[in-house]
């Protein structure tokens, strides 16, 4: 039995409890053609499971970001794990937020033969959807590349910056003031310029300019720091959009 044979297998042992997960849950096999889907995932997204089974997500509403999802499944497949926030159209005017987590599906021999992925609904336009929208805006400004969904990740082990470093880091590369961050993370001016220190040091420059130059570098940008304010959408959604909207 071949890796697609064995995916199909799982999906077909797995089908009624997949289906009735709630939110929007799926599976994909390694090449992103969907092949189960949960009945909210037809329920919300208004896609009929005979019509999603074998396609791409080219070929539905959501057609613009499917680069981006693709790029995600791959994420998924070499670092066994995609934690990303992502806008879903549904129409011209309609979008959702979601969070989605991806994670690979293994075979008996441990090879990865799938991947399994569940989104779950942050918020239907409004404040979360306008506070994604500045971002994007923003960092089409500040970068070359246009980034489309954004990964739930840290910022990378071996910089070791604290949670409020990260913080300072993700308002710093967005061209925020040591005024405005100390404002927003409820710091002292002085205490975001020892942070801002402690960064320089740990990135190895020695100027906000080269901060930022290794920020692209690094890809930086493409990320949403966990364990910190800006992680937490649905209590900061309004918050962020605030600080976002005045860069």
């Amino acid at each position: 039995m071949n890796m697609q044979d064995e995916l199909m297998q799982f999906a077909e042992n797995t089908r009624f409890a997949l289906y009735n997960l709630p939110g929007i849950a799926y599976i994909k096999d390694l090449n992103s053609h969907y092949i189960e889907c949960s009945r909210d995932f037809e329920k919300i997204l208004k896609v009929r499971r005979a019509q999603l089974i074998h396609r791409l997500d080219d070929d539905f509403s959501w057609a613009s970001y499917a680069e981006e999802y693709r790029h995600n499944d791959q994420a998924t497949i070499t670092k066994n794990k995609s934690d990303t926030l992502d806008p879903i159209p549904l129409g011209k005017k309609l979008f959702l937020s979601s969070r989605c987590i991806k994670q690979p599906i293994y075979n008996k021999d441990k090879k990865i033969i799938g991947i399994f992925g569940r989104a779950e609904i942050l918020s239907t336009n409004h404040t979360l959807n306008e506070a994604m929208s500045c971002l994007s805006i923003i960092d089409k400004k500040n970068i070359p590349v246009s980034i489309k969904t954004y990964q739930v990740d840290h910022y990378g082990d071996d910089l070791k910056l604290t949670s409020r470093e990260t913080e300072c880091l993700f308002l710093l590369i967005r061209g925020k003031s040591v005024k405005e961050m100390a404002q927003f993370l409820t710091l002292s001016p002085r205490t975001v310029e020892v942070y801002i220190e402690n960064i320089k040091l740990k990135m190895e420059v020695s100027s906000r300019s080269q901060i930022i130059d290794k920020a692209i570098e690094l890809k930086l940008f493409e990320i949403i720091p966990k364990n910190s304010v800006f992680a937490d959408l649905r209590k900061n959604a309004a918050r962020w959009k605030d600080v976002l909207s005045t860069i």
